[in-house]
């Protein structure tokens, strides 16, 4: 039975969505207009605001020596991870000239690693003036000489309930054949195939500067596709870092809806194309299994088998970039191949490897039509903008 107020129509369910040229949606010949009240029938917003946060201190005193003789891993940024951390799961970095503490700003503020909210620009002074003074006691340094701490990173989110998950599963196919000017699209899947996280990534570098994705799933709060995040990662050069003061009162809104209204319909993104901004993506992924792998250790369990290493990283990105070259026919021994395919498609990176080799759907909720995909993004926009 088709939701009330949505298009009307019942017939065969798509797994995918069609874009039209111009910014709408496909649907059938006779689809009812889509209106705030239908669109709302698929998904409100939820809540929108920082979602993750880095605040950087450059002291002039021996803080950055005492901390680096704390127990610490090497991070691939060149900074030293230190393995004790803030009370909301806040990360501690220290670099030869800078401390930075990472996290989200909801955990951080409330002391509550559980805590997946978004928050106003408005708390960041104050939660800034929290953590400068956990980092002191904690550690007992002095932070002397450090000027106004700068905001090295924000991540502003929007994020969308959907009360069929089916409609947020449609949701996140459909933005993967959004592309944004100067970017290219990576998707990152589950082993079914479906996308459980998107990433638009520079052109010649490789930097994620924006990705939606299946929070239910990131937190475990939720079945795939209930909860989706559109989140714009924001990391300003050093020169244009603005203090936790100047972000408390500044309109964030440029920010967080520049880059989405850029976006344009574009080809489903393949794993094989996108080799070349792989790495940036794996090694991000890298950093998260990290950071979950240090937290297992501390409360007493052993990491898990399948955590990715930088030697792993390696290896993917190799296997990938023969099988876009040569085809899966290089791997002329069938076990080999099956263990790389296999391992391919348990990071959700196998899907379009192979088609002798497809993938086995799992019995997935399918969305009864098309999902307004660029509608809902504008309802995002129009949030954080309120």
């Amino acid at each position: 039975m088709p939701r009330q107020g949505s298009r009307g129509h019942g017939g065969t369910a798509t797994h995918g969505l069609r874009v039209l040229p111009g910014g709408g949606e496909g649907g059938p010949p006779d689809s009812a207009p889509l209106t705030a009240e239908s669109v709302a029938n698929f998904a409100t917003v939820d809540s929108a605001g920082i979602d993750t946060i880095s605040l950087g201190w450059r002291p002039s005193d021996r803080s950055i020596d005492c901390l680096r003789s704390h127990a610490s891993r090497q991070a691939h940024t060149g900074a030293i991870v230190l393995r004790e951390r803030l009370d909301g799961d806040g990360r501690v970095l220290v670099w030869p000239d800078l401390i930075a503490v990472e996290g989200r700003v909801d955990a951080l503020a409330g002391g509550d690693e559980d805590r997946h909210g978004l928050v106003a620009a408005a708390a960041v002074p104050a939660l800034a003036e929290k953590v400068e003074a956990e980092l002191r006691d904690r550690f007992d340094i002095g932070l002397k000489g450090s000027k106004a701490v700068e905001v090295r990173r924000l991540d502003l989110a929007g994020e969308l309930r959907f009360a069929d998950p089916a409609d947020g599963l449609g949701f996140l196919r459909g933005v993967e054949a959004l592309h944004s000017p100067r970017s290219k699209t990576v998707a990152w899947r589950s082993s079914a195939g479906t996308p459980e996280t998107v990433y638009w990534v520079t052109e010649r570098r490789g930097v994620v500067k924006l990705r939606a994705y299946d929070k239910g799933v990131e937190s475990g709060s939720d079945p795939p596709g209930a909860r989706v995040r559109v989140e714009r990662q924001y990391r300003p050069a050093k020169r244009e870092r603005m203090s936790a003061q100047t972000v408390g009162s500044a309109d964030l809104r440029a920010l967080y809806s520049g880059p989405l209204e850029a976006w344009r319909p574009g080809p489903r993104a393949s794993t094989l194309a996108a080799v070349d901004e792989l790495p940036r993506v794996l090694m991000q992924r890298f950093e998260s299994d990290q950071r979950a792998g240090d937290w297992l250790v501390d409360h007493g369990f052993d990491r898990r088998e399948e955590e990715l290493s930088v030697v792993r990283v390696e290896r993917i990105l190799g296997t990938l970039l023969m099988l876009r070259t040569f085809g899966s026919g290089y791997l002329e021994d069938k076990h080999a191949k099956g263990r790389r395919l296999r391992e391919l498609r348990q990071l959700g990176l196998g899907w379009d490897v192979d088609s002798d080799e497809a993938l086995t759907a799992e019995e997935l909720p399918v969305s009864a039509g098309p999902v307004p995909v660029l509608r809902l993004v504008n309802e995002l926009r129009e949030r954080f903008a309120a």
